[in-house]
């Protein structure tokens, strides 16, 4: 399984103090890779301001891989493209417009529920 993390749903994991690794073991146990591109490692510094060190520490202790992309057009439009190169994909977001573009392409997506947990949309 390879997971691809949006970063409204990393910042939106953070503040409200969702433990991301659990809850993606919780839904596809097993062996997985989650994976961070440039593009939206960029992003998040810019919208997670103050808090993208200790952020950033989190995602590391928690094996995420950076993977180095050249964007194409829009973050979003990026992370569409990477995930439907690779078989198997699943995109975390929180974002309605970058899911329904997943779902169109027939890319799993999973979304935060009620601030609480992840599940699928």
């Amino acid at each position: 399984m390879n997971i691809f993390l949006d970063t409204n749903a990393i910042i939106y994991s953070f503040k409200q103090k969702l433990d991301l690794k659990y809850e993606i073991e919780r839904l596809l146990p097993g062996k997985k890779k989650i994976f961070l591109l440039t593009c939206v490692d960029e992003e998040l510094r810019l919208k997670a301001k103050n808090d993208y060190a200790i952020i950033k520490k989190i995602l590391e202790k928690n094996g995420v891989i950076i993977i180095k992309v050249n964007k194409i057009g829009s973050v979003d439009d990026t992370l569409i493209h990477e995930a439907s190169k690779v078989p198997d994909s699943v995109l975390i977001t929180n974002d309605k417009e970058l899911k329904q573009k997943a779902l169109k392409k027939r890319i799993k997506v999973i979304t935060v529920r009620q601030g609480k947990y992840l599940d699928f949309a």
